[in-house]
């Protein structure tokens, strides 16, 4: 009984840890400023932004 009880709890880490690690990259990515040429979001507000306000 108990080792299934552990062989499924490692399971769920393993399963766990890759999306943790996704979440944290993005989060740094977020956090990070957009130095990337692919980020949708410039790190300055492109001049058609301000002529909306």
């Amino acid at each position: 009984s108990l080792s299934p009880a552990k062989s499924g709890r490692r399971r769920h880490r393993s399963i766990s840890s890759p999306i943790a690690s996704l979440l944290v990259s993005l989060h740094h990515r977020l956090c990070l400023p957009p130095a990337n040429p692919f980020f949708p979001f410039p790190p300055s507000p492109p001049p058609h932004s301000n002529h909306h306000n």
